[in-house]
């Protein structure tokens, strides 16, 4: 069945059953419906997994009617309880994103400081210019790899709350909305050149902190550079 069609099914059969809310129902699988296409599947497979529409519109019939007041009441109780723990995992979740951007941010702040010579409180050590040129380019690309991924697990913590959302929607209306992948929606194009950029950030931070060791030892005429110009001597 195609996409359409199974649409215009589900619609006129939630219409002849006095559904209430069917504009966000429809939304619901309209979406489920661009989602599963983006990850390579045909309008006839997910029409296929999602069942007859006809079944799930008596699906909804059935969840509009009302619930026992004692099984609603437990099931509302053990959700909210749920609610809080789930809750506090995903405040540690997009904690987790602020501490990544964070570093991204001391990241570009110290190439910054190496390029231009700033030393701000004297946090900087003593490093030639030329040494120092290549440890900001390696904290620079340190600083593109760190966004990249404050940016993916931004777009993960994200979707996964949509998908907690999705169940706890699902648990007290039967399951009858379609549910929700756990990847983020991200296009081709845009997921590529992320991806090209992280192996490029990945290749430049580790070759121009290959490189700043090299001169560095050079420079120092030891191995251990960072004693000959006493980094950590107070």
């Amino acid at each position: 069945m195609k996409r359409a069609e199974f649409i215009n099914i589900l619609r006129n059969e939630l219409q002849q059953r006095n559904i209430d809310d069917i504009d966000d129902i429809m939304l619901d699988y309209e979406e489920h419906f661009n989602c599963k296409l983006e990850e390579g599947k045909t309008e006839e497979e997910i029409s296929k997994k999602l069942g007859d529409p006809k079944t799930l519109a008596q699906e909804f019939s059935v969840q509009n009617k009302p619930k026992n007041r004692m099984q609603k009441g437990i099931l509302i109780t053990g959700l909210t309880f749920m609610d809080i723990i789930v809750g506090m995992l995903f405040i540690l979740m997009f904690a987790t994103v602020v501490v990544v951007a964070c570093a991204s941010i001391a990241s570009m702040t110290i190439g910054v400081c190496l390029l231009t010579t700033i030393n701000i409180a004297n946090l900087i050590p003593s490093i030639p210019y030329y040494c120092a040129f290549f440890a900001s380019i390696s904290f620079f690309c340190l600083t593109l790899l760190s966004a990249i991924g404050t940016i993916y697990l931004y777009l993960y913590v994200k979707q996964w709350l949509k998908v907690y959302f999705r169940w706890h929607k699902n648990t007290l209306n039967n399951y009858v909305y379609p549910s929700l992948s756990g990847h983020p929606k991200i296009t081709k194009k845009l997921s590529s050149i992320l991806k090209l950029l992280a192996i490029i950030a990945v290749m430049g931070f580790v070759g121009m902190l290959i490189l700043f060791y090299i001169i560095s030892s050079i420079s120092a005429g030891s191995l251990e550079f960072w004693r000959v110009w006493q980094w950590f001597v107070k």
